[in-house]
């Protein structure tokens, strides 16, 4: 990981969203920010297997923000995905409420702060096709 990092200007941190924040998320972290990428995008994966449930996304996100802000993660973008059905991925996903709650907070600029999604970059993030 640290070869490839080396000279990356942003970080996706995958979080198993049945499992929540774990070891190896805080290790790849500690890694993240020692390398000074100070652009991370928090994806928490296999929204699908939990039912796209807003408690279970909220929690991880306040796990990782309490963890990074203890290392020095000041900012970053949670972005709830399912990377069997493509949601967040191959498109943005439109059925689910976690996602509307979350684009529509980011479109309407109260998304901004503290591991809270910005709009300009939960729209792009969200636009992996074009």
């Amino acid at each position: 990981m640290v070869t490839g990092a080396s000279t990356a200007d942003l970080a996706v941190i995958l979080i198993d969203a049945r499992k929540g924040v774990l070891t190896q998320t805080r290790r790849h972290s500690y890694i993240v920010n020692m390398l000074g990428i100070r652009h991370v995008v928090l994806a928490v994966n296999k929204m699908d297997l939990v039912g796209y449930d807003q408690e279970t996304f909220d929690k991880i996100v306040a796990d990782y923000r309490a963890f990074a802000e203890s290392i020095g993660i000041e900012e970053f973008t949670p972005i709830p995905i399912s990377g069997f059905k493509g949601d967040n991925i191959t498109g943005p996903e439109r059925e689910h409420p976690v996602v509307r709650r979350h684009r529509a907070a980011a479109a309407a600029g109260r998304g901004r702060g503290r591991g809270q999604p910005r709009a300009d970059r939960a729209r792009s993030a969200c636009r992996c096709n074009g």
